[in-house]
């Protein structure tokens, strides 16, 4: 009964860990693609204003929140930030997340 017991524990531990190694490598990939935003938007000049006066529908609190790696956002986003920054979307698409 313990080592039964001892064995759904170790798998649980296990799943727990895996969980939250998933978590942080989305995190991580927020964060990295953010930064790059940031660089697409302050190597064109553009504040996080005109980002939202070139777009449709972004706010420049999902701005933010984007280039501050702290949004999951939908393709229609994507779309819009691009539009925004006058880039397509490949090209803001076009990051190594390996580095």
């Amino acid at each position: 009964m313990l080592q039964v017991l001892v064995t759904i524990i170790t798998q649980l531990i296990t799943h727990f860990v895996k969980t939250v190694i998933i978590i942080m490598e989305k995190e991580q990939i927020l964060k990295k693609f953010g930064e790059h935003i940031k660089r697409i938007r302050e190597s064109a000049d553009l504040s996080q204003d005109d980002v939202v006066l070139n777009g449709n529908r972004i706010t420049k609190a999902t701005v933010s929140d984007i280039e501050n790696g702290k949004r999951n956002f939908s393709f229609t986003t994507l779309i819009d930030l691009a539009k925004g920054l006058g880039k397509t979307p490949k090209e803001l698409l076009d990051i190594d997340l390996e580095k």
